[in-house]
C-alpha cells in the first residue's frame, strides 16, 4: 500500500514485543517509505506479562526495509483506544483523554495540515489473552476471528495515505464487527 506522497517520519510507540500492534505499524509503514522513531516500555511489557523475548525491540528495527529520506508533508496522528476499560479506570480514563484530545487536534492543528484519528481495533491477540477469553472474542466477532497487528496496520497506512486523507477527526472501529451481534 505505497503512498504516492512523500513519507515523512513516525513516532510508533509499543514497540517492544514482537506481537504488538506497534511491532505490525512499523513493518507497513517502514514499507511505505516513512522514517521511523520506535519507543517502548520494558517494564510496562514485564509487569504484563507479555509474551516477549529479550532482544524484539532490536529483532524488530533489523527486520524494517530501509526507509527513504522524510518528505515535506503534513503531520499525521493515529492514536489507538479500547473500549476493555472496566476493572482498569487509569487505561479507561486514560483511553477516553486521549480520544479526546486527538480528535481536537483535527480542528487546532488543521493549519499545519495535521490530519488526526483515533482507531479502536477491538480484540487483537498479540500474546496477552488466554484461551477462554480468546474463544470469547472469536465468538463476539462476526468476522470470525481475532484482529491481528497487520489489521491495524493497513488501516493507519491508509490513513497516512493520500487516499485516506478525507478521513480526519475521527474514532474509527477497526474490530470485525466485535460487540454488534
Amino acid at each position: 500500500m505505497t503512498n504516492n506522497v512523500p513519507a515523512g517520519v513516525a513516532l510508533i510507540t509499543g514497540v517492544g514485543r514482537r506481537r504488538s500492534i506497534g511491532a505490525g505499524l512499523a513493518v507497513g509503514l517502514a514499507s511505505d517509505g516513512w522514517d521511523l522513531a520506535l519507543n517502548y516500555w520494558r517494564p510496562y511489557d514485564e509487569r504484563l506479562g507479555y509474551e516477549r523475548n529479550a532482544d524484539d525491540p532490536e529483532s524488530i528495527a533489523e527486520q524494517l526495509p530501509d526507509s527513504v529520506a522524510p518528505g515535506e508533508v503534513g503531520g499525521r496522528i493515529v492514536a489507538l483506544t479500547s473500549d476493555l476499560t472496566a476493572h482498569n479506570l487509569p487505561y479507561g480514563a486514560s483511553k477516553g483523554a486521549l480520544d479526546r484530545i486527538v480528535i481536537a487536534a483535527t480542528v487546532e492543528l488543521a493549519d499545519r495540515g495535521v490530519r488526526a484519528n483515533v482507531i479502536n481495533p477491538g480484540p487483537v491477540e498479540t500474546g496477552w489473552m488466554d484461551d477462554d477469553i480468546r474463544a470469547s472474542g472469536i465468538a463476539a466477532t462476526p468476522a470470525g476471528r481475532l484482529g491481528t497487528a497487520a489489521d491495524t496496520a493497513n488501516l493507519v497506512r491508509f490513513l497516512f495515505s493520500e487516499p485516506g486523507s478525507w478521513i480526519n477527526g475521527q474514532l474509527l472501529y477497526s474490530n470485525g464487527g466485535f460487540k454488534t451481534s
